[in-house]
């Protein structure tokens, strides 16, 4: 018994010992390539690149290309925010003791999908976040109804009382920076009778809210939203035409319709908001892809490739400090 006892045990720390391995090995890089050619600096690179839609080495997602992946700095969850559900917000502090500033990553999975090139951001500049996503869901003062479809009354109105509370939130706590992107898009809010389109009446809601927020001081980062994927091709298109990846190409002007945020971020209208628009680190003048620099776009049928995404944190930093105002401007 003593014996069998010692095997199990043995082979208990064998599995554990493997297992830690390849949670390692799993886990995101700590940092993601820069290389010209690579990922979305194949689109910056003036049309040198040998084959910048080609093919791409692993297209099998795991737990590396996780878009809502959180590393060990985000350990704080926060449930007293006022109107907003508990669960979802979390605090990631990066500041190693410095004083830093406070930035909020606020909005849907849509603003989730970024988190990874904020906390890169974070990391090298000693930042605390705050995030607090809440799925399908805008952070903004519209008459939410659903997403792609209507929702029950009962989950209207949690959507509308956490909304209601992240913006009140934001104002009480007054950060440096707050980034902001969902899938408004793909949101359903009831017509207002004043015959205007429903992006400019979504855009009249975003930015009430914006207007509170810098109100405070507060810089808005508005990531737009990217190409759509299961809108527009089968989410496995890359799966299935692996080695020709440029089958899943789409026409810009059907992948990249306009998008109520940057309509939305207009910072003369708005002083002290700041739009990044990205779509030309997703798209060329004619089409969007699925895989650019041989890395995929997509995590899922619906989000970005974590790996991807951190790959777009030079380009929103750039965007930051040149933005006039911009608490990073040089």
């Amino acid at each position: 018994m003593v014996v069998g006892v010692a095997v199990v045990v043995a082979l208990a720390l064998s599995l554990a010992g493997g297992y830690a391995i390849r949670s390692l090995n799993d886990a995101p890089p700590e940092v993601v390539s820069t290389a010209p050619c690579v990922g979305p600096r194949a689109l910056e690179a003036g049309g040198t690149c040998a084959d910048p839609f080609g093919p791409a080495p692993d297209t099998v997602m795991t737990t590396r290309n996780e878009y809502f992946y959180a590393p060990p700095e985000c350990d704080e969850v926060v449930d007293a925010l006022p109107g907003v559900d508990a669960g979802t917000s979390q605090v990631c502090d990066f500041r190693s003791g410095a004083q830093g500033l406070e930035v909020w990553l606020v909005g849907d999975s849509h603003a989730q999908q970024w988190q990874g090139a904020v906390f890169d951001l974070a990391r090298v500049n000693g930042w605390r976040v705050t995030t607090s996503y809440l799925g399908g869901c805008p952070a903004a003062d519209v008459a939410f109804r659903g997403f792609r479809v209507p929702w029950s009354e009962s989950d209207v109105s949690t959507c509308r009382s956490w909304s209601r509370g992240i913006s009140d939130a934001i104002i009480a706590e007054a950060p440096d920076l707050v980034f902001t992107s969902m899938a408004a898009r793909l949101h359903v809010i009831d017509d207002d009778g004043s015959g205007r389109s429903s992006i400019d009446q979504y855009a009249e809601g975003l930015r009430k809210d914006w207007v509170r927020w810098t109100a405070v001081d507060s810089t808005v980062v508005v990531l737009g939203d990217p190409p759509f994927n299961q809108e527009v091709r089968n989410p496995d298109c890359v799966a299935v035409n692996r080695g020709a990846p440029i089958e899943c190409a789409r026409p810009r002007e059907q992948a990249q319709p306009e998008d109520p945020l940057l309509a939305a971020a207009d910072p003369a209208a708005v002083p002290g908001v700041v739009p990044i628009d990205m779509t030309d680190r997703f798209c060329d003048a004619e089409s969007c892809y699925a895989v650019v620099g041989g890395v995929p776009v997509y995590y899922d049928a619906d989000h970005l490739n974590l790996e991807y995404a951190r790959m777009l944190g030079p380009t929103i930093w750039s965007a930051l400090q040149s933005a006039p105002g911009s608490p990073l401007a040089p």
